[in-house]
């Protein structure tokens, strides 16, 4: 049965049945939930949260298997393809969890943005982009760990803060969301702007 996964502001994260539309379970935060994520591929759940957590949940049993600490407020989340790592965003931060330690342990600090980072989205082949208030997106490659070969392309030509991102399903395309109401197509592979989608 599908499952939907719901971050809410009422300091509350909630599994539905994607079917039935039940709610099947409310896991209490200390703080507003400020996006959750689902890894089908290990049946885990993420949650990002202004405590400056981010906590680990199985799905099926709907308990807390452990929490990552940013060191600020998280804004974003998202696994890595194959579930065995996991993505978030705390401050001007991306960084980089291994999920297959005990506990799990921060692998790669991703530093560039000069604010906050809004959003992240993953690819299948290892890439990363980024999203935030500095009017930047970036891409990274999560398979290098040193700090001058982990970003690919800064995309710039937004004028206002980057609010949302995300890589089309065939890893070719990104598209970037504005507060300068435009949305913008770029190719993943060059950083080259394709379009720019405005109202």
């Amino acid at each position: 049965a599908s499952t939907i996964f719901l971050g809410c502001e009422d300091k509350t994260a909630r599994f539905v049945d994607g079917q039935q539309g039940t709610l099947l379970h409310t896991e209490q935060h200390p703080h507003w939930v400020n996006r959750v994520a689902l890894s089908p591929e290990t049946n885990r759940a993420a949650t990002a949260c202004s405590d400056g957590k981010v906590r680990l949940l199985q799905q099926d049993t709907k308990t807390v298997e452990a929490e990552l600490d940013a060191g600020g407020p998280v804004y974003s989340v998202c696994f890595v393809p194959g579930g065995r790592q996991l993505l978030c965003s705390s401050g001007a931060e991306v960084q980089l969890w291994d999920l297959d330690q005990q506990p799990p342990a921060l692998h790669t600090r991703l530093q560039g943005h000069t604010d906050l980072v809004n959003a992240i989205a993953v690819s299948a082949d290892g890439r990363a982009v980024s999203a935030s208030n500095d009017k930047e997106v970036r891409v990274w490659d999560l398979t290098q760990t040193q700090p001058d070969q982990q970003c690919l392309h800064i995309l710039r030509g937004h004028t206002s803060s980057v609010n949302g991102c995300d890589i089309s399903p065939d890893d070719t395309l990104v598209a970037s969301a504005s507060g300068d109401k435009t949305v913008k197509i770029w190719q993943l592979d060059s950083g080259q702007l394709l379009r720019t989608l405005t109202g």
